[in-house]
Formats: C-alpha cells, structure tokens, sequence
C-alpha cells in the first residue's frame, strides 16, 4: 500500500446528485511526488462519476503548499475563498 483515501458520500435531497467529502488522502513519504495521489484522485473521480455521485469535496489549509499542488493538478478548484470552518469541541447543550 503506498497511500489511501478515505471519504463519505453526503446524500442530497434536492436531486442534484450526491457529494463525496474526501476526509483524507495519504501518500507515504517515499512516493509523494510521483502520482500516487493525483491518480487516487482520478480514480476516485471516476468512481464517484459511476455511482452518481456529481461533486466531490475537501478542506485543506492554503498553507498545506503540497496538498495544494496536488488538489490543483487534479483540477480542483477553492469553492469560495470566504469559507470559514467551525469547530464544536463543548458539546454540552445550556
């Protein structure tokens, strides 16, 4: 195994086709820069495509400069560059 990708398929009710949330994608050091994840992407691409599924989605840091290089040569694009991601670590309810 040289890396992985795990995600989770978020249905949509509004019959716009289902997303994919990539929650994470590895490559072991020794193969990064090769490929390894550009073709984990494509192939996810692929298999997304087959199962109806018509977007898919991630979160990386702009200061993630290698992940970044990778999502682009994928051919993916920032949503927005407003987003903002919220973190709920208190999960007592007053």
């Amino acid at each position: 195994i040289l890396g992985f990708c795990q995600g989770y398929e978020c249905a949509r009710l509004n019959g716009t086709g289902g997303l994919l949330y990539v929650h994470e994608l590895a490559v072991l050091p020794a193969y990064r820069r090769r490929g390894v994840g550009k073709t984990m992407l494509d192939m996810l691409k692929i298999l997304c495509r087959l199962s109806g599924i018509r977007r898919v989605f991630l979160i990386t840091q702009r200061s993630n400069l290698p992940a970044v290089a990778l999502y682009e040569a994928a051919r993916g694009r920032p949503a927005h560059t407003d987003d903002v991601v919220y973190v709920f670590d208190d999960l007592d309810v007053p």
